[in-house]
């Protein structure tokens, strides 16, 4: 089916002329058959394209997520300070997350959790979640009181880490919710 064609270079015009239609009539004969490889292959790399473009779309959506996010969380972290204890209502708090805010209030220890499996320059350990009885209330707060290292864990004596009477704490308000 390939031919090939060897033509000789003639500089006369007659000649010329035939060359040029010579030319002209294998063009118009040859035609290439795609084979299945082709296909598939040609069908492979567009899908590739499509999916590479929603990729891409999905990545300037999550982009315009987190900058609302990040927004949203500098937005907070520049309010003035929330003191919990004039919060009437705990059902305001659902919008304070990330916010700065001081509880005055007493731990109760015998309530006191912790969440397993935390590093600490590389080191491993836990983080003793303490509720918080808020002074002039009957509302608790848990309060992240921080890392200790895994062998004081597993001692299971953390009286050491207590903090007995009324105390004052600073951080960052964080919401627990439980949707459903």
């Amino acid at each position: 089916m390939n031919e090939i064609v060897h033509f000789k270079e003639n500089t006369s015009e007659k000649s010329s002329s035939k060359l040029s239609h010579e030319t002209l009539e294998l063009n118009k004969t040859f035609k290439p058959i795609p084979t299945f490889r082709w296909i598939a292959t040609t069908l492979l790399v567009l899908i590739a394209i499509a999916v590479m473009v929603r990729l891409g779309i999905w990545q300037l959506d999550r982009l315009e997520k987190r900058r609302e996010f990040n927004a949203h969380v500098i937005t907070q972290i520049n309010q003035p300070m929330l003191d919990v204890n004039t919060v009437i209502n705990p059902n305001k708090l659902v919008n304070m997350e990330y916010r700065q805010a001081q509880v005055i209030g007493e731990y109760d220890h015998s309530l006191e959790i912790a969440l397993r499996n935390q590093y600490w320059n590389n080191q491993w350990g836990v983080h003793l979640i303490t509720p918080m009885k808020i002074s002039g209330s009957n509302s608790f707060i848990l309060v992240d009181r921080g890392w200790i290292p895994a062998e004081e864990y597993q001692k299971g004596d953390w009286s050491k880490f207590s903090e007995a009477g009324t105390v004052k704490v600073k951080g960052l308000f964080s919401n627990i919710t439980n949707e459903e």
